[in-house]
């Protein structure tokens, strides 16, 4: 049941919150048994606040009041987008498996090992929110809480059929590089509980004005070949070459941008992470993934020295995508360049990509470090294979937001089928 229904359902009082946070902690605990999702539930404590909330019901000032929610691994109770989403009456009733230090593009570790995914369990689920992706999809809650620093939204969102939105981290974040999101089952929902989130205040509801997908482009930026030249697997190219002639059929104009996003995104998320990691062993913390092991072993002059060229190449990289930007409407590209890989643990899985393991994605980053908002919907090739995704980067929410629906409503309109919130 999606986050609409459920509302409908609290606001005409055929549920109770503490009757959902039991069907949830239910039906958590059984797809977990063959999708590996969950690291926590908080039973006792989602039922404390269940009974607390009896005899509420959603309302403008508390509309998610007894939703249950899951959050990302890591995420702190009343801190961040978890307390954000408790402040509007959420029930966060435990936390979904994440990929260690939100680095790798697939949620999988050598101790449980990988996150399966529901409409192929043979096939991973992208990462870093993995696990909050799963638990929407599934159906085992109406919401779930994530983050994206490079894609870790939009990457599983893409998989496993949901949209994914990413706003800029100024408008819910960190501030500079991390920005808080959510899974839900459609934009409109999702767009609606970021609009709470964002102006948790004024209740603006900005991004929900243009989610339903009736503001056409008329011109769209292609972004098809990711930086340093690498090739779309045969199965991404097709499927984004379809999509394409879609929108050419419709009558947007498409204008090639490829060459707007050459920068070293890549190697600077990189140099950033091994900085981060070379300080965690400093204090004596563990990694066990081995492709942050990888980063540590970069020598620390080395890494120091690159920093400072490869900010100001990426800086140029940005003005270039933003000047870009000023011509187009939004710019389309694919999520990642290579399909949803096999659910292996980290060794095999790298062996596995061989020169793919150091970047399966190729896209997602740039908007994180372009300082763009980035909305994905899926784009559905078979009933039951994960689904692959489109996304468009704009400078602001409501055009990235406007561009995507619309895109979903010709590509994925399943992603666009919910009822209006009751009020």
């Amino acid at each position: 049941m999606g986050l609409f229904s459920v509302v409908e359902s609290l606001v005409e009082r055929r549920l109770r919150p503490l009757e959902l946070v039991e069907d949830a902690v239910e039906r958590l605990g059984a797809a977990d048994a063959s999708l590996n999702f969950v690291e926590s539930l908080w039973v006792e404590r989602a039922r404390r606040r269940a009974e607390q909330l009896e005899g509420s019901v959603p309302s403008p000032s508390q509309p998610l009041c007894g939703v249950p929610v899951l959050a990302k691994a890591g995420m702190e109770l009343g801190r961040g987008i978890a307390g954000l989403v408790e402040d509007l009456g959420a029930v966060v009733v435990g936390t979904a498996r994440a990929s260690e230090r939100g680095w790798r593009a697939e949620t999988t570790d050598g101790e449980r090992g990988p996150v399966r995914n529901p409409r192929d369990p043979s096939r991973g689920v992208g990462g870093s929110c993995g696990g909050s992706a799963v638990a929407v999809a599934v159906d085992a809650v109406p919401l779930a809480l994530g983050n994206d620093a490079g894609g870790s939204l939009r990457i599983p969102a893409s998989y496993v059929g949901l949209p994914g939105v990413c706003v800029r981290p100024w408008r819910l974040g960190d501030g500079w590089r991390v920005s808080e999101g959510v899974f839900a089952h459609t934009l409109q929902e999702t767009a609606f509980v970021l609009d709470y989130l964002v102006q948790h205040e004024g209740r603006a509801r900005l991004l929900s004005s243009f989610a339903a997908g009736v503001v056409a482009p008329r011109r769209l930026g292609v972004w098809s070949r990711p930086a340093g030249g690498r090739d779309l697997q045969p199965r991404v190219a097709e499927a984004f070459e379809g999509a394409l002639d879609v929108l050419a059929a419709a009558g947007v104009e498409l204008v090639e941008v490829s060459q707007h996003f050459e920068a070293p995104w890549l190697e600077l998320l990189e140099a950033r992470q091994a900085l981060e990691v070379v300080g965690a062993l400093a204090r004596g913390e563990e990694l066990r993934d081995p492709a942050l092991r990888r980063l540590a072993e970069r020598p620390l002059e080395e890494l120091l020295a690159s920093l400072e060229p490869l900010e100001r190449a990426v800086a140029d990289g940005r003005a270039r995508v933003r000047r870009c930007l000023d011509e187009v409407d939004a710019v389309i590209a694919p999520v990642a360049r290579c399909e949803a890989p096999r659910a292996l643990d980290p060794i095999a899985l790298d062996k596995e990509l061989g020169r793919d393991a150091r970047d399966p994605i190729g896209f997602t980053y740039a908007a994180n470090l372009a300082g763009l908002a980035a909305v994905s919907v899926p784009l559905v090739p078979g009933p039951r294979s994960p689904t692959l995704g489109i996304q468009a980067l704009a400078v602001r929410e409501v055009s990235a937001i406007a561009a995507a629906s619309w895109l979903a409503r010709h590509l994925s309109p399943e992603v666009l089928s919910a009822p209006p919130v009751p009020w």
